[in-house]
């Protein structure tokens, strides 16, 4: 069996977990700055999503497959919600909660008609090809108020993300339906390698992006 997609999600956690922590310390001495405090929910939620995932022979299916893959959607909201939030734009986190529980039903209910792993693959793509997009047009609404390169450079970042998952649901006609998710190997290696990377570089460019407001507009980046 091929272990290498199990290997990586593993590698990923530390990641995570490390990514939010940062962002858990910069909220805590600038607790004023709120959209700190929901990229730190991102990355620690997504990484409690990542664990049950990984923690598949340890607790019911559904709560590994459903659930573990419906709080990484929802890790992926808060992350928008704090880009939103960086730009002075509301926040639906209701809507978000309501997007977020209804992949959680489509994607349980889809199990009692198929276990057809490339339709699991297809669905959560899409919705972090949508996700992704969105994150990437809202960044490039928000330079309308200011520009600021480092948010040019993530809104590129999300896009071409995006980008990859909408190629990712294509080649999820490759799987075959009795494959195992964590044993799958293939394309699935190199979207772990991309996500890993790309959550660590949006982690660390939101912080240079907070620093770049500063500099331009003191007053504001202290709001």
């Amino acid at each position: 069996m091929d272990y290498i997609v199990y290997t990586f999600y593993i590698a990923a956690l530390p990641v995570a977990l490390l990514c939010g922590l940062l962002q858990l310390s910069c909220w805590l001495r600038n607790r004023g700055q709120q959209e700190l405090a929901l990229w730190a929910a991102g990355d620690l939620v997504g990484f409690c999503g990542a664990l049950l995932v990984v923690a598949r022979e340890h607790v019911p299916w559904w709560v590994s497959t459903a659930l573990g893959n419906s709080i990484i959607v929802g890790a992926s909201f808060l992350v928008w919600a704090g880009m939103r939030r960086f730009s002075g734009q509301t926040v639906p986190l209701r809507t978000f909660a309501v997007c977020t529980l209804a992949f959680f039903v489509i994607f349980h209910g889809m199990w009692f008609l198929t276990h057809d792993l490339a339709m699991r693959v297809l669905l959560t793509s899409m919705a972090l090809t949508l996700l992704n997009a969105g994150i990437a047009l809202d960044l490039t609404r928000s330079q309308q108020q200011q520009r600021l390169r480092t948010r040019s450079f993530l809104a590129t970042l999300f896009a071409l993300h995006a980008l990859f998952y909408l190629f990712r649901s294509v080649t999820a006609v490759t799987l075959e339906a009795g494959d195992e998710f964590l044993n799958s190997g293939g394309i699935q290696n190199v979207a772990l390698i991309v996500g890993t990377l790309k959550l660590a570089l949006w982690n660390g460019v939101v912080l240079l992006m907070r620093r770049e407001r500063h500099r331009q507009n003191p007053q504001l980046a202290a709001a």
